[in-house]
């Protein structure tokens, strides 16, 4: 009965700890990349706003991209880089996801560029995603993504639209 009681707490335990790992919170991840550490996961839900412009590498940067001719010289551009592979399948990412934003009533634009692979296999976004002027080097794939935007704070007039499949 003893062993039946501690196999019992065991598998509870195992349990547990599978739920608590199927949420990973942007700050994990953010970290991840700051650390130089490729990016992998896979039924798992992202909790919270997924900013990828603000990484410790963020750097000014004036008519580096080829878009950034368009503007005159006085935008202030930051551009991070993310330098690790990014990989996601079958993840619902619950905020925002952005690789680009530009804040109103200022002249801040904020992207992030990608060094290495980006795949987003299969998942889904419940909030706004933004990859405008993003520049991918290595291979960028969405194959199979849901795309659901929701109003956000950061664009508060954003339509919500219906679920669009990669």
């Amino acid at each position: 009965m003893k062993h039946a009681l501690t196999f019992l707490g065991l598998l509870m335990g195992l349990a547990i700890t599978s739920v608590a790992q199927s949420k990973v919170k942007t700050g994990d991840i953010i970290k991840q990349i700051n650390e130089g550490k490729d990016v992998a996961y896979t039924n798992v839900e992202i909790e919270g706003d997924l900013d990828l412009t603000d990484l410790q590498n963020r750097t000014e940067a004036r008519h580096s991209s080829r878009w950034l001719r368009h503007f005159d010289g006085d935008d202030d551009t930051f551009v991070s880089t993310l330098k690790v592979s990014l990989s996601f399948t079958n993840c619902t990412f619950l905020g925002d996801v952005l690789a680009y934003y530009h804040k109103d009533h200022s002249r801040e634009t904020f992207i992030a560029n990608f060094e290495k692979g980006v795949v987003i296999k299969n998942c889904t976004f419940n909030r706004a995603s933004e990859f405008k002027y993003s520049e991918f080097e290595g291979v960028a794939s969405f194959t199979g993504s849901a795309f659901r935007m929701r109003p956000t704070s950061r664009m508060p007039n954003s339509p919500v639209v219906p679920p669009l499949r990669a």
